[in-house]
């Protein structure tokens, strides 16, 4: 996929309005890697693995510049990259406490507790 296909396609499926990301590398993507929350410490590890693209959140600054032409580094938030995986953390709790005769029940809160907004000149209302 041609990179500024896969950004949008980022966007779309993590419903982000804002993505960051290093320089674009000219490259194909082919082979990504994933890590929610706060994982950019794992640049290296992506880049050794033979990735292409690596999607995290937190990223510092410099971690851009350490990806510069290696590999295409995405910080799709931290909020936006961790909440994709709920259901599936609460079907497999719901199986565990089943499992063991538990009954226990795992709910997932339907608000939005991400603390981060993001403002975008290109929504302002006209004059």
């Amino acid at each position: 996929m041609e990179e500024s296909l896969f950004l949008k396609h980022i966007s779309e499926c993590l419903s982000c309005d804002a993505l960051r990301h290093s320089n674009l590398t000219g490259k194909k993507i082919k082979k990504v890697a994933v890590f929610g929350g706060s994982a950019s410490e794992h640049l290296e590890d992506a880049i050794n693995a033979g990735c292409d693209a690596f999607i995290t959140a937190d990223v510092r600054y410099h971690t851009f510049q350490d990806a510069e032409n290696r590999i295409l580094l995405v910080d799709a938030g931290h909020f936006e990259t961790e909440v994709p995986v709920l259901e599936e953390m609460k079907r497999r709790l719901d199986s565990l406490f089943a499992g063991n005769g538990d009954k226990t029940e795992v709910y997932i809160f339907d608000g939005v507790t991400n603390p981060v907004n993001y403002y975008s000149y290109l929504e302002r209302s006209p004059h």
